[in-house]
């Protein structure tokens, strides 16, 4: 079955490193498709951004099996996993928080019975130590 992948997005020139923000949104869908809930007829993953001249703020919808309310923060540790029947190595989550560290954002997750919700919001703005990528 074929998994649609709605977007909204909202971006001009966006001043990033264009090989973090890639990996992000790889780990983000891959997880998204990864834990699907099996008792749902249809599946979904939603991507809306909204940029300023300073920021932009990517957000990440899927209507999965969610994320239990007692892992807080240790999402984002390696090598861990909170679903029984994971298929995962435990590092995409990681990953994901490493990239948006590096590039001095910030990700906050919303879960539910209804699926996860994560929040991205990333500077529109490169240090002279990196390059200038449009996407």
């Amino acid at each position: 079955d074929a998994l649609p992948i709605y977007h909204q997005l909202n971006m001009r020139h966006l001043r990033t490193q264009p090989v973090r923000l890639r990996q992000i949104m790889e780990n983000l869908i891959a997880n998204a498709i990864r834990y699907q809930a099996p008792q749902r007829k249809e599946h979904f993953i939603k991507i809306r951004s909204c940029q300023t001249d300073t920021s932009v703020t990517i957000e990440v919808e899927d209507n999965g099996v969610g994320i239990p309310e007692y892992a807080g923060d240790r999402i984002f540790e390696k090598f861990t996993r909170f679903h029984q029947d994971s298929k995962g190595s435990g590092l995409g989550l990681a990953i994901v928080k490493r990239n948006i560290d590096s590039l001095d954002g910030t990700i906050d997750l919303h879960s539910e019975a209804s699926g996860k919700f994560f929040i991205i919001t990333i500077q529109n703005t490169l240090s002279p130590l990196q390059s200038e990528a449009t996407l």
